[in-house]
């Protein structure tokens, strides 16, 4: 009887965790790329992958379940080469627009079907980052859907006046799928330098989706160059990653481009130019580990979506619009983030010196409102403050700052009890000092880059194990631009 489906024994490969069979498996997924057919591991397979730069390119449903995949990065040819690089059939392509504006909503009569859109503008830049790892920005990047008729579905974040590259990347009106496995990655063992490792699973296949995957490192030494994250999803949209697992990195010292030591960021999942992408029911282990980085690390996406998810970090670099954890549980490194649009985070459990860290390397900016809802907070440190933030107002970041426009906190449960015999402690705040420097003659208008500071502020329902309220802020000449607090049904003015 005709099987309905690939195998990688089909093309030669042992599966005994011995023999290298990335060659085997990457003929067997050209063949089933090429005949439309599926492609499946064999039960109880060892697939071992050495060190020659082959990837294998997956555009039919794949089911892992049962095998195992030993990945050998001790000594590989090319560091950059993916292992699997999952595309879809459509190639992108490019479009020629010169400009775009802040807010379009149409693009016109130009696409053959849906499509994600990146745009750049290379006579701009923007994340001009401070701090140890300092450097002078990026190209001013967006990405957004635009349906076939031209409608753009979210929201363009900055006007661009000259573009330097618009590629469309067709959306597949099929979910492809990817099931099962356990990938296991021998670790490097590298010098300790910025020489990013891929040697992973690269997404750049719009509506794909991934179940019941698990990712572990293994013998991790005492040197060691970064990961840009086993699971990579880039210029994309529409991808749902459910039920997997996944594992922090150990974390090496190195020195930055400021010439002072760094930890290195190394993630296991890594989201870059994407956007609607979710995850449901993902976890790791140690996510209190303060020895591994965190998990998550994102770069110019939008619409991302957590929901059941127990992680030791959520990090959104250079700028996320629109962002939803829902009924998360969040380690050490807790939630770290810029971006614009809506932020929201409910009934989740997290821990960190802040709920929410606005990143200061990149201006502690987030142009939009933020919700808090039914949270609990263990904070790690006396100096509790919910919303953290950092600006100095000597930096040009590439763009204006801003904390969220309006601050949204309802049922918050800080759990600030092992501070409580500390006579030093004051209780939480909701924003912390941001600016050390600010005294009551400055309004905070003379700086030389301005920072926006909340508008709007709703805060009700707190408790505090510690028995201390909350303080709207440390500083009381820190927030020259807040002038509506709401405290439960009450309306305080502030002006």
């Amino acid at each position: 009887m005709e099987k309905n489906f690939v195998t990688y024994e089909d093309f030669g490969a042992l599966g005994d965790g011995k023999h290298d069979d990335m060659r085997s498996i990457q003929m067997a997924h050209a063949y089933a790329n090429e005949q439309k057919l599926p492609v499946k591991a064999k039960d109880g397979a060892v697939y071992y992958i050495g060190k020659e730069a082959i990837t294998a390119e997956i555009q039919t449903n794949t089911d892992w379940t049962g095998a195992k995949f030993i990945i050998d990065d001790r000594d590989v040819d090319d560091v950059k080469k993916p292992v699997f690089l999952v595309t879809s059939s459509m190639k992108e392509y490019e479009l020629e627009i010169p400009s775009f504006e802040k807010g379009q909503k149409q693009l016109g009569d130009r696409l053959n079907t849906d499509c994600l859109i990146t745009i750049e503008d290379s006579f701009h830049k923007k994340y001009r980052r401070f701090g140890p790892n300092e450097d002078n920005g990026t190209e001013q990047t967006d990405c957004f859907v635009a349906r076939k008729d031209g409608t753009i579905e979210n929201f363009i974040i900055w006007d661009f006046p000259k573009v330097t590259s618009c590629v469309a990347h067709p959306i597949d009106a099929d979910e492809l799928l990817l099931c099962g496995g356990v990938f296991v990655t021998i670790a490097n063992a590298a010098e300790c330098v910025y020489n990013y490792y891929w040697r992973n699973i690269e997404i750049r296949r719009s509506n794909t989706k991934i179940i019941n995957m698990k990712h572990v490192n293994t013998e991790e030494g005492e040197s060691g160059s970064p990961y840009r994250g086993f699971l990579r999803i880039v210029d994309c949209a529409y991808v749902t990653v459910s039920n997997c697992f996944f594992t922090g990195h150990k974390i090496y010292e190195t020195i930055g481009s400021a010439g002072v030591p760094v930890g290195m960021g190394s993630y296991d999942i890594d989201i870059y130019r994407s956007s609607d992408v979710s995850f449901y029911q993902c976890r790791q282990e140690g996510i209190m580990d303060r020895t591994r980085w965190g998990l998550i690390g994102t770069n110019f996406c939008k619409n991302l979506y957590m929901e059941s998810c127990t992680v030791s970090r959520f990090d959104a670099h250079m700028g996320v619009t629109n962002a939803h954890l829902k009924n998360c549980r969040l380690g050490w490194q807790c939630l770290n983030a810029i971006g614009h649009g809506t932020f929201v985070v409910e009934d989740t459990e997290a821990y960190g010196r802040a709920l929410v860290n606005l990143r200061d390397d990149y201006g502690s900016t987030w142009d939009g409102d933020m919700i808090i809802k039914n949270c609990t907070w263990y904070p790690a440190e006396p100096c509790a403050s919910v919303v953290r933030a950092s600006n100095s107002g000597h930096h040009d970041f590439g763009y204006v700052c801003h904390m969220p426009h309006r601050l949204i906190i309802e049922n918050l449960k800080i759990m600030d009890g092992k501070f409580s015999k500390d006579q030093d402690y004051q209780g939480p705040s909701v924003f912390n000092d941001y600016d050390e420097a600010i005294c009551e003659t400055d309004s905070g208008m003379e700086r030389e880059y301005p920072y926006m500071t909340t508008e709007e502020l709703h805060v009700s329902g707190i408790f505090t194990e510690s028995g201390k309220e909350i303080r709207i802020k440390e500083n009381p000449y820190s927030m020259p631009g807040l002038n509506r607090i709401y405290l439960g049904s009450q309306d305080t003015s502030i002006r």
